[in-house]
């Protein structure tokens, strides 16, 4: 990972959630609206991890601590395709002052920062070699890569989390991020059930994530889950116009997540405080605010 990753192993132990099992398992409240956050005026800039990286002279000159204030919280939104988990992840970023870090997608890795899209050179290599977009996994949800593309989609998720972890180790700003490697797993379910991906595939990715997620240590400071009914769900995906998405997430495959769900909150409620919302209706960014 690059050197924006390397203050994880520093001393982050003032407001991100620790596993239950370990010394420190008492989250702290008390995220406030942007404007009401109070710094005191020696508060230490920003350090500028993408550049500078961090190394052990860095430690020395500068303490994470000290960056660590009472909005420097991880927020995760949780929630079925199609619920609307993007309007309010940008709303509360927003209001807190958080940087808002979008559900992971292939796009992130499929075009460099140059702009060049690799796909435009699959032409010259074998399929096999491919990374396929959800685009191709909606035209061939039980093509041979669709298991291919759920793992990279889950490696890309874990570095996405640790990314968002270093961000707040690093300057003190609350991430409010969408899905994580923790949740992932209600895609591989929802894939499984519609025989998307195999049987071996399917083991595969459970021993994966077993032996990877705790290697993150670190869990969300809060997980708003938003229930939107799957029928509410097939509506905002129909109005989005994908006739392939439209034929590949039926309510079948909705219905699997949903169900999923519920075993992911039981995981997460072990270690992050929980909101859950009945969003059939979308509900206001501020009553979330006001909750936390």
């Amino acid at each position: 990972m690059p050197g924006s990753m390397s203050k994880l192993g520093g001393l982050a132990v003032g407001l991100l959630a620790p596993a239950r099992s370990g010394a420190l398992s008492n989250q702290i409240r008390g995220v406030v609206h942007r404007s009401v956050l109070r710094l005191p005026s020696d508060h230490p800039e920003p350090w500028d991890y993408k550049h500078k990286g961090f190394n052990y002279i860095d430690g020395l000159k500068d303490d994470t601590q000290k960056h660590l204030h009472q909005n420097s919280k991880l927020i995760v939104i949780e929630g079925n395709i199609g619920s609307g988990k993007t309007t309010l992840a940008k709303q509360l970023a927003d209001q807190l002052g958080f940087v808002h870090l979008p559900e992971f997608r292939m796009d992130d890795i499929l075009i460099d920062r140059y702009g060049n899209d690799l796909r435009n050179y699959y032409s010259k290599f074998p399929a096999r070699y491919r990374l396929p977009d959800i685009s191709m996994f909606y035209k061939n949800p039980s093509g041979e890569l669709s298991a291919a593309m759920q793992d990279r989609i889950f490696n890309c998720r874990f570095d996405q989390y640790l990314n968002a972890l270093a961000h707040i180790l690093n300057t003190g700003q609350g991430v409010v991020l969408e899905r994580t490697p923790h949740s992932d797993f209600v895609f591989a379910n929802a894939m499984r059930d519609k025989n998307y991906i195999g049987h071996e595939y399917f083991k595969h990715y459970y021993f994966v994530r077993k032996n990877a997620l705790p290697q993150l240590h670190f869990w969300p400071h809060l997980v708003v889950y938003l229930n939107t009914p799957t029928s509410k769900c097939l509506e905002n995906i129909k109005r989005r116009g994908n006739t392939d998405e439209i034929a590949t997430v039926d309510e079948r495959y909705l219905k699997t997540i949903e169900e999923s769900y519920k075993d992911s909150l039981r995981e997460y409620r072990n270690h992050s405080k929980i909101l859950a919302y009945d969003w059939t209706k979308p509900g206001d960014t501020d009553a979330v605010v006001e909750v936390n």
